[in-house]
């Protein structure tokens, strides 16, 4: 059985990651789909031009993560069920009357390069439901399989509980880029580290911009919960 000390859930550990114990004695039970609701969404590409830039590790300096190596496209592109997506605001600049944009939700799948001081920009678009992993070639031979996946944005969900928090039963959760007690206590270079730093659940801390929903079971630190969707964060 892997040990939870050995895996950093902070990176693209979703829920359903083969590097998790998945026995009914870890108490590991899907969720039920009763009452979910769905939505098309597509990772935006326009968003990696500004991961790779310099102009975000110069906002970000003084963060503590302005030295974090930019993600390849395909680790950029890539979502497991259960990671946490976030849509830019006002995004219509980016893609106007876009095919892509038409049907599907463009949303962005990590947190690498992001800090705190990006929350208010990006809203809670939902959470991955159908994974879409990218090969490593895409960009040069194209794509050899489609790019769409599918959000919960109501409903029960599974995620990981990636903060620092213990989450109770009936907390209110919400996201961030960046939980700075996690680079605090470093505990995001330790272990193995399965792909780039995802958005981080934790309990709401008095934002209710960024709450999305409500734990409906109990998680420490590296294990599984459920959470009820109950809105996005507008």
């Amino acid at each position: 059985m892997t040990s939870m000390r050995n895996l950093d859930v902070v990176s693209a550990i979703g829920p359903g990651s083969d590097l998790l114990p998945h026995s009914e004695t870890d108490n590991y039970a899907p969720v039920s789909r009763n009452g979910e609701v769905t939505q098309n969404a597509v990772i935006d590409p326009h968003l990696y031009n500004e991961v790779i830039s310099q102009e975000l590790k110069d906002v970000n300096t003084g963060t503590g993560i302005e030295s974090e190596r930019p993600p390849e496209f395909h680790q950029f592109a890539s979502v497991d069920p259960g990671v946490i997506c976030l849509y830019k605001k006002n995004r219509a600049f980016n893609h106007g009357r876009s095919i892509g944009a038409e049907s599907a939700v463009p949303v962005l799948g990590m947190a690498q390069c992001y800090s705190v001081r990006q929350n208010q920009l990006y809203g809670f678009a939902g959470v991955c439901r159908s994974k879409n992993i990218r090969d490593y070639d895409d960009v040069a031979n194209g794509l050899k399989q489609d790019e769409y996946f599918t959000l919960a944005i109501g409903g029960p969900a599974t995620i990981l509980n990636n903060g620092c928090d213990v989450i109770n039963i009936g907390d209110p959760v919400e996201w961030t880029f960046q939980d700075l007690r996690t680079s605090k206590y470093k505990r995001s270079q330790i272990g193995k580290k399965a792909g780039p730093r995802r958005v981080q659940v934790r309990t709401a801390k008095g934002s209710k911009q960024r709450v999305f929903g409500r734990a409906i079971s109990f998680a420490r630190v590296g294990e599984r919960f459920d959470v009820l969707i109950t809105n996005g964060s507008m």
